[in-house]
């Protein structure tokens, strides 16, 4: 059921956006950026979106560190977990612990439309503030921070 949410609802209604459809997550390629949508299963029938930004060039800086080589794996595709700046639908909507459950006796069209409406008015928007990698200087959350200046 987590994966029809997913093929038969968010991912047509995201790929005229230019976002492309894999298994679990939806990605986007900017100039120097990926965008990634993911579903976070928590069991068989509760799920909620994580969406994340990646930053190639800023990844290979942090993989030029023999300490971080465990991460190349997890670089393409580029993964939720690895994506230098992360949150939450639930983060973004303001509500704790806020996920989809999805049974049997689900309205999906519900669901999808759940979905679809806070990706685009709150999920895609956080995504577009945060195009250039620079980003991550500026913000406390994002992640190799260490590693952000590109120049040295």
């Amino acid at each position: 059921m987590l994966t029809r949410v997913w093929r038969e609802g968010v991912a047509p209604l995201l790929a005229p956006l230019g976002f492309d459809h894999s298994a679990g997550y939806l990605r986007k390629l900017g100039a120097d950026y990926v965008w990634v949508v993911e579903i976070q299963p928590e069991g068989e029938q509760r799920f909620g979106v994580g969406l994340g930004i990646h930053y190639p060039s800023l990844m290979s800086a942090v993989l030029a560190d023999p300490a971080q080589a465990h991460l190349q794996s997890k670089c393409e595709p580029p993964l939720w977990e690895i994506c230098a700046h992360q949150t939450t639908l639930a983060q973004l909507a303001k509500r704790k612990n806020f996920r989809w459950t999805v049974a049997a006796n689900t309205d999906l069209k519900r669901v999808i439309e759940e979905v679809t409406i806070l990706l685009l008015e709150a999920g895609l928007p956080w995504l577009g503030q945060r195009k250039d990698w620079r980003s991550v200087l500026t913000d406390p959350q994002a992640r190799y921070r260490e590693w952000a200046d590109l120049d040295r």
